[in-house]
């Protein structure tokens, strides 16, 4: 796990992108990538960065583990990194 932090707006976007979610279901990752996730107990969602972020190569994708009510962010699983 990573210690990104990522501006709250970009987490949110990605979780509210049902697309992006829906074509990062966690049931079809690995089982050691879902014991790496439920190791944490807390509720992931994928997140990728804004496309500017990639334009200028500091993008990032990954599964970030984040509670909205607190809008905090607890870990980060990198999948993606340009």
């Amino acid at each position: 796990m990573t210690e990104d932090r990522f501006p709250v707006e970009d987490i949110e976007a990605s979780i509210a992108n049902k697309e992006l979610q829906r074509s990062h279901d966690y049931q079809e990752q690995k089982p050691e990538e879902r014991a790496r996730l439920d190791d944490a107990k807390a509720k992931w969602f994928y997140f990728r960065s804004p496309p500017w972020t990639w334009k200028n190569l500091c993008g990032r994708e990954g599964w970030i583990m984040y509670d909205p009510k607190r809008q905090k962010q607890y870990a980060f699983l990198a999948t993606l990194i340009n």
